[in-house]
């Protein structure tokens, strides 16, 4: 586990920026695609601008999913978390259809959790013979909520203990909207690189108790705590509003 502090938002998209270049251009000189997760939230304006900073040599190999979405009824909702990249990334960017996989909204919730599951799998050419059913991804970027979610993985919610599927849909979540879809615990911990990302004072406590509970293998109170992946990197990018109570963090610009 690494830990990144930024002085300000400038620099944390630059740091994330330099990372997610690095690693994507190792993928793509070997003439493969690059798969990576968004989150919505706070993170969303810090990851427009990253992936607004990449080349269009990298940019157009990039394969976007979402780690998790609001069902809503309305499909031009900002509650959407599609629409929020849309908006500002995928349309000024002109990004291909092909590479967007998002949740297709006209089915029902049950159904566009399987359908996008299978959109999942087929893109890493995965079926029944398969030796390997769990995909691996590239990037998942994740967010912190206030209480310790990601994604919509929420404190002491029983999607915590699913251990057999990797899309699971919910209709209780306690923050608005109820309905969701999320990558589960197993596929999000699957991923060659998680990024946790958390910015401002508002993050400090929630940013301390998480990270010590990751020092002690995590805890269902807070869920991001429980993001350690099985055989891959994971960084956490804080600024220095949200790392202010790190203090084993401070006067080091990362810690592994």
């Amino acid at each position: 586990m690494e830990t990144i502090i930024c002085d300000n938002d400038s620099e944390l998209v630059s740091a994330i920026t330099e990372f997610l270049d690095v690693i994507a251009s190792r993928k793509i000189s070997n003439k493969d695609d690059f798969s990576l997760g968004l989150s919505g939230g706070s993170i969303v304006e810090i990851l427009c601008k990253v992936l607004m900073n990449l080349s269009e040599t990298i940019y157009k190999h990039i394969h976007f999913f979402f780690c998790d979405e609001r069902y809503v009824n309305d499909s031009n909702s900002l509650d959407f978390i599609f629409n929020l990249y849309n908006d500002t990334l995928f349309s000024k960017r002109h990004t291909a259809n092909e590479n967007i996989h998002k949740i297709n909204l006209s089915l029902n919730l049950s159904d566009s959790t399987v359908d996008y599951k299978s959109n999942i799998q087929n893109y890493f050419k995965i079926n029944s013979t398969s030796s390997n059913k769990i995909p691996k991804f590239d990037v998942l970027f994740l967010g912190v909520g206030p209480d310790g979610h990601t994604a919509s993985l929420f404190p002491n919610h029983k999607l915590l203990k699913d251990t057999d599927r990797l899309i699971a849909c919910l209709d209780d979540s306690p923050k608005a909207p109820s309905c969701r879809i999320t990558m589960t615990l197993p596929l999000i911990n699957s991923a060659h690189n998680i990024c946790v990302i958390a910015v401002g004072e508002s993050k400090a406590s929630i940013v301390e108790e998480c990270l010590n509970d990751f020092k002690c293998g995590g805890n269902e109170n807070y869920p991001v705590s429980l993001v350690n992946p099985y055989h891959g990197h994971l960084i956490w990018f804080l600024n220095t509003d949200s790392a202010r109570f790190c203090n084993e963090y401070k006067g080091s610009r990362s810690d592994k």
